[in-house]
């Protein structure tokens, strides 16, 4: 069970990737933008709004990141994505590379797959995906540069007031023309493509968390944005098949108080009884 639960603790730092980090990069060619004192906070708030304004969004990402490891150094993490989100409690998302993960959300908690290891992990979540990835980052330790970029998460460090925006130049990404904006606060170094002309979509981000240990980067590219997917209530509903495992989600230790260690129960329609039911459990 050791094992296993430290390999719960490794796919739940996938999540930071829905939560995010990078792809390859395709940015062909550059030049400097028409105007090169535009207006980047302006430009984030258009692709805020945009985003905002769908019920639904799905897209795709091709995501590399640095982790810190324990002993030193980092280590380096390439997956994919597939997210679907549908506002205000509801999001899906599968994994694959360096990390095999499907995770759902409903409303009420998030379930964790591992197919690759037949295992699940589940906790207990509150009603809206913002302050889920509040909980995330609070409980499990987690940056959500994804959710912070696309304005999920209210309490992120991309969106400091203090930032410092420029509009740094033109690029061209997958054969789209961008924007490059940048931003720099105390935390993190941040840039987000969005394209000159069409939907104010990303195509990639890069972020350098200044404040944390060896100093992560994470990139990511975006591919397949769709703002009217044809979804239901049960692309968020787990399937859990009956001979997975159902294991502890690891939490900060500074997280769990004595009173607040929570018990989950194995989803209805799952007729595996013999599996224990996890528990979330803290980390030293």
């Amino acid at each position: 069970m050791d094992k296993k639960r430290q390999l719960l603790a490794l796919i739940i730092l996938s999540v930071t990737v829905a939560a995010g980090c990078g792809g390859a990069n395709t940015a062909t060619s550059s030049s400097k933008p028409a105007d090169a004192k535009g207006n980047a906070a302006e430009i984030l708030a258009k692709m805020t709004e945009k985003i905002k304004a769908a019920p639904a969004f799905s897209f795709n990402t091709a995501e590399n990141s640095d982790r810190p490891k324990r002993g030193g150094g980092v280590e380096k993490l390439n997956v994919t994505r597939n997210t679907t989100i549908r506002s205000p409690d509801r999001m899906y998302f599968k994994t694959t590379g360096d990390r095999d993960l499907e995770t759902f959300y409903d409303g009420k908690s998030m379930i964790l797959m591992s197919h690759k290891d037949k295992v699940w992990g589940q906790f207990t979540a509150p009603p809206t995906l913002g302050e889920t990835m509040d909980k995330i980052k609070e409980h499990y330790g987690m940056p959500m540069p994804v959710a912070d970029l696309l304005g999920l998460d209210a309490k992120g460090k991309l969106r400091n007031p203090a930032n410092v925006a420029t509009v740094e130049k033109n690029e061209t990404v997958g054969g789209v023309e961008c924007s490059v904006l940048k931003f720099q606060n105390a935390d993190v170094d941040w840039e987000v493509w969005i394209p000159v002309s069409g939907d104010p979509l990303p195509k990639k981000f890069h972020a350098k968390y200044k404040t944390t240990k060896g100093q992560p980067e994470s990139t990511i590219e975006f591919s397949d944005w769709n703002l009217a997917p044809q979804i239901t209530d049960n692309t968020f509903l787990a399937n859990i098949p009956n001979e997975y495992e159902g294991i502890p989600v690891i939490q900060r230790a500074a997280a769990v108080g004595p009173k607040n260690e929570e018990v989950e129960k194995r989803p209805a329609g799952n007729s595996n009884t013999n599996a224990a039911a996890p528990k979330n459990t803290q980390t030293k």
